[in-house]
């Protein structure tokens, strides 16, 4: 599989930045107080975002 290509070409994100959306994205994950329709509601939404078709 090939890496997608950016949406804005050139542009970078700030490792800082990166790291900390890595943790949160982590915390989310480990959230349990969600029901499962809020969660496939959000699933869809981001798989839409990052043009994942799956």
């Amino acid at each position: 599989m090939t890496a997608p290509e950016p949406r804005l070409p050139g542009a970078t994100i700030a490792p800082a930045l990166k790291a900390a959306l890595g943790d949160w994205q982590q915390r989310v994950v480990a959230l349990a107080g969600i029901d499962a329709v809020a969660t496939e509601l959000v699933r869809l939404r981001a798989a839409s975002h990052h043009e994942c078709h799956t």
